[in-house]
């Protein structure tokens, strides 16, 4: 009986101490509000945003939409695909991003099949080079010749689709490591794949093998060979902005197809403008810190919204020092914009791939301020 009471008391206590302690959360609420102070993280209203730019590429597409899924990669190439074919002759093309993200998808989950190691799982994400080498390896498809038959990258079916597979895949794995028999092993993996192959084609469909686009007949990969040879072979050079302002170039090479040259975020900014101004989009990977975002306007800014006393964001060194960063992000850069008065940037104008949302209606205006401190390359 003492221990009853004992339990009695105690649980009394706790919700006298959270009934005292509400009247003084509001107090502080109300002595806020009283002081007509502007909420953190909301618009300043003396921040200047406007929607000019100096410079803005004509629009080779529309605004895609990657939905629930980390494919933003995919959907940055098949941007800079249609810009970049627009830019050499001067003729529009629509990419299908949610064929390249299917077949990625089932891509990434045949290799995660095959990986040792049972804690991998499917990660939608890359780097821009390996990006552009499952396109090489998935082919492209135009818009209009083909559709999944669900909406397989919106949830509910995003979320089942990625569960379903992970479960094929983890138990395949744990059969295998059951058996020490290499027949066994390789049936069980044999299985898995077909049970995948079947999930996807269930859910989503499976992708045209072929199809008719201006009156002739293609398969994904060699229609991507006649309307993108170039852009698909070319090397790709990747300007990586470093934590100092200043400094010398450093040339990393990765391979026949892939440069990193490490450099100071101005010669970035300057790269950028220069690739803008010869009618080309640049394919940008940054950090996306949405404490500084404005869905609604599109403003990317640190400079833009209320924070408290000593509490701003971080420099590019300070974060780097402390490892402080923030999800990854792939977008187009397709404008900028210049001060009269010192012809240095102010904004840059963002294709991004969530849809035509707000009132920029998917273009959102990533600020100098910003561009410093989050691009990445």
């Amino acid at each position: 009986m003492r221990k009853f009471s004992v339990a009695i008391f105690s649980t009394l206590l706790l919700v006298g101490q959270l009934a005292a302690a509400e009247p003084r959360c509001e107090r502080v609420f109300n002595k806020k509000t009283e002081a007509n102070q502007a909420d953190f993280g909301t618009l300043r209203t003396d921040f200047e945003h406007s929607t000019r730019y100096s410079k803005v590429l004509k629009a080779a597409g529309e605004i895609k939409d990657q939905c629930a899924l980390a494919t933003c990669h995919l959907f940055s190439w098949a941007s800079s695909l249609e810009q970049s074919y627009l830019s050499r002759t001067k003729r529009k093309i629509a990419l299908s991003a949610r064929y390249l993200t299917l077949g990625h998808w089932l891509m990434q989950s045949m290799d995660v099949l095959k990986a040792t190691s049972p804690t991998y799982k499917v990660d939608l994400s890359a780097i821009p080079f390996f990006s552009r080498f499952q396109i090489r390896r998935m082919g492209l498809v135009p818009e209009g010749v083909w559709s999944p038959t669900r909406d397989f990258e919106k949830p509910p079916y995003s979320g089942r689709l990625q569960t379903y597979v992970q479960n094929v895949i983890d138990r395949a794995k744990f059969e295998v490591n059951s058996t020490s028999d290499s027949a066994k092993q390789a049936k069980i993996v044999e299985r898995a794949q077909a049970d995948i192959i079947a999930i996807f084609n269930d859910l989503a469909g499976s992708g045209p093998n072929e199809f008719m686009y201006e009156g002739k007949s293609y398969t994904p990969h060699t229609f991507a060979r006649e309307f993108f040879a170039e852009e698909l072979t070319l090397p790709i050079v990747n300007m990586v902005g470093s934590e100092h302002r200043s400094g010398g170039d450093i040339h990393e090479k990765v391979n026949d197809g892939f440069l990193v040259v490490g450099t100071n975020i101005d010669r970035v900014t300057e790269t950028v403008k220069a690739l803008l101004d010869m009618g080309l989009p640049v394919y940008l990977g940054y950090e996306h810190e949405a404490t500084y975002v404005d869905n609604a306007t599109g403003i990317m800014s640190t400079q833009a919204f209320h924070h408290p006393t000593n509490a701003r964001p971080l420099s590019r060194r300070q974060r780097v020092w402390s490892e402080r960063h923030a999800g990854g992000h792939a977008v187009q850069i397709v404008g900028y914009d210049l001060d009269p008065a010192t012809g240095k940037i102010v904004k840059f104008k963002i294709k991004n791939s969530w849809g035509r949302k707000g009132r920029s209606r998917g273009y959102y205006h990533m600020y100098i301020d910003y561009f410093r401190a989050y691009a990445q390359g």
